[in-house]
């Protein structure tokens, strides 16, 4: 048996690895950044734009620190309170984590196309600018 993470250090570091799978997982717990606040749980993560909200499905697993997922893309305008029977229309992200820095990009367009980026922070909030 051969251990497949990396180490920098002869202390054992804890991981995000799911149960005794060898892929590693996007930490769990908040994701902020200007614009987007992106919470990952086991399952997968619930998101927050501006003006939209959403959620990914499955876990985010990465592969060379990278990952891709899909789910759903609600618009917000006004006031809007989130509800699992709310319907949307597909999103995608790309993702790159490094530490505790992620830069995601997100598209409505399968190809990636018409993307945009966010550096997101483990642990940090949030700046969202709500619609009215």
């Amino acid at each position: 048996m051969s251990d497949k993470t990396k180490t920098g250090s002869s202390q054992h570091q804890p991981s995000p690895l799911a149960g005794n799978s060898p892929q590693k997982r996007v930490a769990e717990g908040r994701w902020g950044g200007q614009h987007l606040r992106l919470d990952v749980s086991a399952d997968g993560a619930e998101f927050e734009f501006d003006c939209a909200h959403g959620r990914l499905t499955g876990p985010l697993t990465l592969t060379n620190g990278r990952f891709t997922a899909t789910g759903t893309y609600v618009r917000e305008r006004g006031r809007v309170v989130m509800d699992d029977s709310e319907e949307g229309q597909r999103v995608y992200f790309k993702g790159e984590v490094d530490g505790s820095r992620m830069t995601l990009s997100f598209s409505l367009a399968e190809d990636g196309s018409e993307a945009e980026t966010f550096t997101l922070t483990h642990g940090a909030e949030a700046r969202l600018f709500k619609c009215k």
